[in-house]
């Protein structure tokens, strides 16, 4: 079981924080702001801890049934919106 404080989920964190530093400082020539910076770690530590749990959502066929049918309704309502949006 996959939880934020396990070892490879905050090791890719760090991977990705790590990048996110490495390029802001590459295309500004400092490092990023601390609120930045936080944020970028925090959503990281989300992100892959988000991709860790996948397996054992999907171990379920309800749940993986249940993902699905959120992904396509939240799909119709982002396309729904979009289309609000331009006119």
């Amino acid at each position: 079981m996959a939880t934020p404080s396990s070892p490879p989920v905050l090791g890719l964190s760090f991977v990705l924080l790590a990048v996110f530093v490495a390029s802001w400082r590459y295309q500004f020539g400092e490092l990023p702001p601390l609120r930045a910076t936080a944020v970028v770690g925090l959503g990281a530590l989300i992100v892959v801890y988000s991709l860790a749990s996948v397996p054992e959502v999907l171990a379920d066929p309800l749940h993986y049934a249940v993902v699905i049918a959120g992904m396509l309704v939240l799909s119709a309502v982002w396309s729904r919106v979009r289309r609000l949006i331009r006119t």
